[in-house]
């Protein structure tokens, strides 16, 4: 339908503004990654393709398309994920993998307070530059969150985010303290994690 609607647009000389905000702060993107996931990838490509910026943050909540796709990472994030950046590569569009939500959360950090963290979607943030020494307000990193989250998988899954890091040449401040003079070691011992 939405394909229909901009090629009549097109066929009328008609310009369609991709990024106006409805009455609640939504635009046409992030409409589409908040509530109809299903359809997200086709719309996802169309829309940007058409001009909605990649990085526009939700007025009320600093949410981003690329948010919005990791807090959906157990239903097709990293596809979705891949398709965006693509898309955004393909019209030469700068995608924000650090932007900071309102509650002071990166695409990375949501992902990884996710108890079904997709290994695979936190690869491609990284990849595409996320940092892994990012320093939230309270001091903490994506390590310390990693630490301090005691999921069934902890032990693998700080394996994999430190040998991703390491194949991408990043290197991952593991020392650093977070506002209560914490560092990630800490963290883990507090939790009794195996992997200390």
């Amino acid at each position: 339908m939405a394909k229909i609607f901009f090629e009549l647009c097109d066929d009328l000389r008609q310009t369609v503004q991709v990024n106006v905000q409805d009455n609640l702060g939504y635009t046409p993107l992030l409409l589409s990654l908040r509530f109809d996931w299903e359809r997200s990838k086709e719309m996802v490509k169309l829309l940007l393709r058409k001009g909605a910026s990649p990085s526009l943050a939700h007025p009320k909540d600093g949410l981003t398309p690329l948010h919005c796709i990791c807090l959906r990472a157990n239903r097709g994030g990293v596809d979705l994920a891949e398709i965006f950046f693509k898309t955004c590569d393909d019209i030469e569009q700068k995608v924000q993998v650090d932007a900071v939500n309102n509650a002071d959360e990166t695409p990375l950090r949501l992902l990884l307070q996710d108890r079904r963290v997709d290994e695979q979607l936190m690869r491609l943030l990284l990849r595409r530059g996320a940092s892994p020494n990012f320093s939230f307000s309270d001091g903490s990193t994506p390590l310390h969150i990693i630490c301090k989250n005691n999921f069934e998988d902890s032990c693998e899954f700080l394996d994999t985010f430190l040998k991703i890091n390491k194949e991408i040449n990043q290197l991952v401040h593991v020392n650093v303290q977070n506002n209560q003079g914490k560092t990630p070691l800490h963290l883990a011992l507090r939790l009794n994690l195996e992997f200390v």
